[in-house]
């Protein structure tokens, strides 16, 4: 889900039906349910691989925060 970001119908329009939009378009924007400028980080889990050193912690559906501190590890950062 898009909740954030561009795409979003403008104040008082209908959303568009997606019936007739043509979803397998690689350049398809999906429409977002607040309009922003940019999409922020939502808490739905998203998919997450990897391969190589410590690539074992990343498998399947993780949540945001997971994945940052995966990174933050793997990159030797201090815990904030």
């Amino acid at each position: 889900m898009y909740a954030t970001g561009p795409g979003a119908p403008a104040m008082g329009e209908a959303r568009p039906d997606l019936t007739k939009i043509d979803t397998a378009d690689p350049d398809q924007r999906m429409p977002a349910a607040a309009p922003l400028s940019s999409a922020a980080h939502t808490g739905e889990d998203i998919a997450a691989y990897a391969r190589g050193p410590g690539s074992a912690r990343l498998r399947g559906l993780m949540d945001h925060p997971g994945v940052f501190q995966v990174m933050r590890e793997a990159l030797g950062l201090p815990a904030s």
